[in-house]
Formats: C-alpha cells, structure tokens, sequence
C-alpha cells in the first residue's frame, strides 16, 4: 500500500456511528456574567525589540472602547528558551513502543505553522520550504505543529531535538493553487462582479478582455490595419449583451471557486484553533499563504477571531511574494486600457485582505516576504516565551455579537505593547450555530499539538511482519482507564497514521468495536500496512454521553524496509487468548507474581535458522532472568518466550532480545517493563 496517510473510526457502541448526528461545536465562552473574566495576553519589548521582564499589574493600563477597565488577574509568564535536559540519573521512559497523555513533559512554547495550500503555489511553498530549514535549530524550546488546509495527518516536532526531521516534513506540502491566466478575471474583481454587483469593474473587464483577444469583439473597428487598442464604438460602449453575460459568467465562476477555497481554509483554521482551546498559554499560529478576498458577509471571519481569543492564540500571515508582485502583472502593461490600469493597481493588493482581516483581529504581523522568515520565526517564538496576561470583568454582561475594541498601555515610557486589538461579545445560540463552522470534538483533538488529558489513554504501536500488499503491518493499541470513563460502553475513537513525507492520501474505514479488555483498561485496536518511512500515530477518543471528556495521545512509529534484517516490535504482556497467543496490549506494568509473555517475530533473515535468546535486566544492569540462544527454524521465524514474575522485586526491568542469522549478522531490541504490587496492575482477566 503507498498511501501516505491512513485514518480509520473504531467506536464503541452498538449503533453505527455515521448514523448518529455529529456532535455540535464546543461554544467559546460566553462572557455572561462580571465573574467571567476577559484575558489580553501582552507582549511588551523595549526599544532594541528586546521583551521586558518584571513589570507588575500596576504598569498596565487596559481600556475596553476607550474605558479604563480594572485588572482582576495579572500574570508574568517567562519560559526558558533551551529545552530541558533530563535530570542524570533520572528515570528512563517505560518504553518507546508507549506512549500515554497521564505525564507532564516540558513546557515549550507553541507554534503552529499552517501551509494554506488552498491558496499557495508549488514554487513558493518550495520557496518557503528552504527558508525554513534554518529556522527550527533556532527556535529554540518549542512545540511545532505543521498543517495543511488541504486536509491530511499534521505532523507534530518537538524542537530543537527533532529538527531534521521538521524539515523532512515538510515535503508533505506541495501547493495546489495554480497560475492566474493573465488578463483573466481575479478573485476581488469576480467578488466585486459577483457579490457587490459593481457595473463599472465589469465594463473595465470587458474592455481587458477585448483588448487581449479574450473575446471577440464584435463590433471591431475595421481600420485596414491592426486593432488599436483604446478606441471604441458607441456599440463597445455600451457592452453588448452577448459581452456582459459572458464576463458575468466567467466572474461567477470564479468567486464560487475562491469562496470554496477560503471556506476550506476557514474551517481547518476554525478546527485548529478549537483544537487549542482550553490549554494555558499564549500559541501561535503562522498562515503561509497567499492570500484570499475579505468578503464581510463571510461570518465565518467572526467565528475564527472568536476562536482564536478562545485559544489565546494570534494568526501570523506569512504572504511569500514582494510587495511588488502584489501589483499589475507585467504581461497586462501593454494592453489593459489607460483608463484602467490605476483601477486595477489599486485593487490589486486588495486580493490578500481576507488573511490581512484575520491577522489583524487576533493580533498578528503581517509579513510580505519570506527573505526574513527565520528572524521572523524568531521574534515570534520570542513572544511565545515572555509575555504577561491581564484578566478584567467587562463592563456588562454581553452577548450581543459585538465587537469590542481593546486597548493596553504601559505607564512606563518607551515600551512597545502588543496585545489583539479587540473581541467579538458572541451573539444568541441561534445566531451563533449559524456561523460556527462544523466540528466535532475529535476533529479538533486530531488537530491539536497538545495531548488532551480528559480520559487517561495509553497507546503502544507494534511494527511487525509483512502484509497483503507488500508493506509491513502496523498495529496499534490503545487503552483507556475504565475507572474514569462514566459510561465505558459509549465511546467513540479515532484512530491516525500520517507519513513524515507525505500527506496527500486520506483513507477512512469504519470497524467494528474490539472489546478484548484489560480489566480496569478499555482496549481499542486498529491495524495498518505502510511502506518504510517515519509515521506519528495518533488515538483520539471522547465520551459520547456524560461530561464528553476528550483523551488523546501521540506515538513516533518507525517503519523499516521490508528487506532489512529486523525484528518485529516485541509484544509483552500477561493475558494469552483461548488460542494461547499473547494479546497485545498497551501496557508496561505487571503484577508481581503473574507470568510475562514475550513475543517476536524475525524479518529479513539472509537464511535459517536464526538464533534467539533473551535476557531480563534490572535498572542497576544485573541479569535477573536469561534464556540461551536456540534455532529458530519456524517460517516466518518467531520465537514465545514466558517470563515468571514471582522472584522479581518490584521495579524497573529492560528485556533484551538477540538475534542472529548464520552468517553472524545479529540484530536486538530493547523493551523496558515494571513490575508493580498485585493490587496496582491492570490485568485482564
């Protein structure tokens, strides 16, 4: 299979689950009451763009339409810039085939970076492409988040240690808006043609479009020599019926297509910053594009600035073309009659102000170039570090739909302030469900660089043979604490595996439930097959009833070629089926007294039999458990080992696992475990 990126459904529940209607949207707060409070999150620097440190509530002033409001909360944030180290001596990761959402990691600042490839081209997402690959040693201690709004798996880096491979990423973006015609119609002249019925942009087309040979004109001047550009008839004057409808036509078929792009590109910016909700800190969200027509009839506009104050996040536009590639195109000089060629120099810049709008309301930069990126990148992590939030009680209780501006001030002379220049007060559930772009809870989690804790999950990926169609077959587990869901049968789960270098593929499958247990864990399981290459697998899962809790966490899955001498991920557990194989499972703790099983599979051996053998070490290095090297001559070889736990203090062990084929060649992998009391293990039973 050469599918880049694979999604899959597993539910939990009897009903089918695209029978049931999707969930609503998560409103954003409503500011209802005094109690409720509004936060402005400020970035203050000084005169050499340096961010100052120690300022108190006492040297802000915020006013809310030009009055003074008193701050109820105040906060400082200042994260270091360098990641954190761990500790010598500290304690080694349970296993790096797990991963769980019940621990803390480092805190880092967060960035996403969204490829609008809605609106981009090919040569400038290259473009921005290779400007970025000094960027992510730079940025110093950040999570990075990268998205496209043409759908896909995101891909989540965690900088500076993963930064090779954010730029191997980035191949995934390839651009898909295709070159304007020269002459032809554009976006803002369509909108204007379109949906604010402007007669004089039409005539000014209609005109281009004669003197470029477009249309025929019919009712040519017949000079006996070539057409002289400028001069018309009364007839053209007039614009003939047969002209008007035809560029009528082309200008709404043009703004039908750029209001399906902007509205893709609106909904997977609103599912973003919904993703972000509810996680403290400043984010930021870096749009590369180029641009899009600001239609305020769009009220999706109002419900993404909304949603980004939700999230305390602000939009950078990245536009990678010069200020000057924002005029007239060079190929049109020529033709497009005097009259119009200022009309058409002023209009054009106008074809980026839909993401201009978007910046500007949730207090972003606006940058015109990609020359500077890795300093503009810079500054913005730098934002993401130092920064202090204020919180007030607005003046009343507002739900009118209002925009309300804001206003920060420094009492202190010389400071610069950034702070979003303002909020939407939202309007009556009717009016809101109105112009909330759809999205369910899972959705916004997928789209999410945090893991959400709501329900405790565990996941554990197993890389193992080769499957049906040539790729290797990847398994992934998951488990979900039972003591915490409110009703364990009514759960719905997604599961994704998205390809570093590849996102244009999106396979959907709906299966049904597996309810092999895990005693106090819920067990879900879905199985892939991949090519060789680096994935992120994803489990998202959500109550369906009750609070609606959301847990979701991410894994690292390496696949190798299918021709490598390897060995398939281990599968460790103590619960064996009816048939006496070993159940995978995504857990690494084990009762002090059960039995742990061991099973792995070798790949790509040059000839048989391999030898197999296995060691159990303890945290200080003693070999507590061994068994020799034997022949494996089974086809495919694969080898079961069973572990007696009961001598085994509780603690930390590593089973390592060698192999080699007769020639001498060997392979091992490693897999951490713990041994813990009866009582706290999670067995099946």
């Amino acid at each position: 299979m050469t599918r880049a990126c694979f999604l899959a459904l597993a539910v939990l529940a009897a009903p089918p689950l695209l029978a049931q209607p999707p969930p609503p949207t998560p409103a954003p707060p409503v500011f209802a009451s005094e109690a409720e409070l509004v936060i402005v999150d400020v970035v203050v620097t000084d005169d050499k763009g340096l961010p100052v440190r120690g300022l108190t509530r006492e040297d802000f002033v915020v006013k809310e339409d030009g009055r003074a409001q008193e701050i109820a909360t105040f906060e400082a944030i200042d994260r270091p810039g360098a990641a954190v180290a761990t500790p010598p001596g500290g304690t080694a990761p349970v296993t790096a085939a797990l991963a769980s959402n019940t621990g803390a990691g480092p805190e880092r600042a967060t960035m996403i970076v969204v490829f609008d490839e809605q609106h981009l081209s090919s040569i400038k997402t290259e473009e921005v492409r290779r400007r970025l690959e000094p960027v992510w040693k730079s940025l110093g201690a950040a999570n990075v988040l990268l998205v496209s709004t043409a759908g896909g798996g995101n891909w989540l880096g965690r900088l500076p240690e993963e930064a090779e491979g954010m730029q191997s990423a980035l191949l995934r973006f390839r651009g898909g808006r295709q070159p304007e015609n020269p002459g032809k119609v554009t976006d803002y002249e369509a909108f204007l043609i379109t949906a604010r019925r402007d007669d004089r942009v039409l005539v000014e087309v209609y005109r281009r479009y004669l003197d470029m040979g477009i249309i025929h004109d019919p009712t040519q001047i017949d000079t006996g020599e070539r057409q002289i550009y400028g001069q018309q008839s009364e007839q053209q004057k007039s614009m003939p019926p047969a002209g008007r409808s035809l560029v009528q036509a082309d200008a709404e078929q043009k703004w039908s297509e750029a209001r399906r792009r902007q509205a893709v590109t609106l909904a997977s910016l609103q599912r973003l910053l919904n993703g972000l909700a509810g996680t403290p800190g400043r984010k930021a969200v870096v749009l590369v594009t180029e641009g899009f027509v600001h239609d305020p009839a769009v009220l999706e506009h109002r419900a993404l600035v909304e949603a980004a104050r939700a999230a305390r996040a602000a939009v950078h536009v990245i536009d990678p073309r010069t200020p000057a590639a924002l005029g007239p195109d060079a190929e049109m000089d020529n033709v497009v009659d005097s009259r119009d060629s200022i009309q058409l120099s002023m209009r054009q810049p106008r074809e980026a102000e839909g993401s201009d709008a978007i910046a500007l309301a949730t207090g972003g930069r606006i940058v015109r170039t990609s020359q500077n990126l890795a300093h503009t990148l810079g500054r913005i992590g730098g934002e993401l570090r130092t920064y202090y939030l204020l919180g007030y009680a607005p003046p009343n209780a507002r739900n009118d739909g209002q925009y309300h501006k804001l206003q920060v001030e420094a009492k202190r002379p010389g400071l610069k302030l950034e702070a979003r220049p303002g909020y939407f007060a939202l309007a009556p559930a009717a009016q809101r469900a109105a112009r909330e772009a759809p999205s369910t809870a899972l959705q916004a989690a997928l789209m999410s660089p945090f893991d959400a804790a709501g329900l405790p999950v565990y996941l554990a990926a197993f890389v193992l043979g080769q499957g049906p169609e040539g790729g290797s077959v990847i398994r992934l587990v998951a488990e979900v604490d039972a003591t915490a869901v409110t009703a364990p049968e009514s759960l719905d789960a997604l599961f994704q595996l998205a390809k570093q270098d590849d996102s244009q593929a999106l396979h959907a499958t709906l299966t049904a439930p597996v309810t092999a247990g895990g005693g106090a864990r819920i067990r879900l399981e879905r199985q892939f097959e991949a090519p060789a290459g680096a994935y992120q697998a994803r489990i998202v899962v959500r109550e369906r009833g009750g609070p609606k809790r959301v847990g979701s966490v991410l894994q690292s899955v390496t696949v190798q070629p299918m021709n490598a001498f390897r060995l398939t991920t281990p599968i460790l557990t103590d619960v064996l089926l009816a048939d006496k194989s070993p159940l995978a499972r995504a857990e690494r703790k084990f009762a002090k007294g059960s039995t742990l099983h061991c099973l792995v599979e070798v790949v790509g051996a040059a000839s048989l039999p391999v030898q197999a053998g296995l060691e159990v070490k303890a945290a200080d290095g003693r070999t507590v458990f061994q068994v020799a090297d034997s022949p494996i001559s089974s086809t495919p070889p694969s080898r079961h080992w069973s572990i007696p736990l009961e001598q085994l203090e509780t603690g930390t062990y590593e089973v390592l696992i060698s192999v080699k084929d007769p020639s001498g060649k060997g392979v091992q992998s490693r897999e951490a475990f713990e041994v813990v009391a009866p009582q706290t293990a999670s067995t099946t039973p």
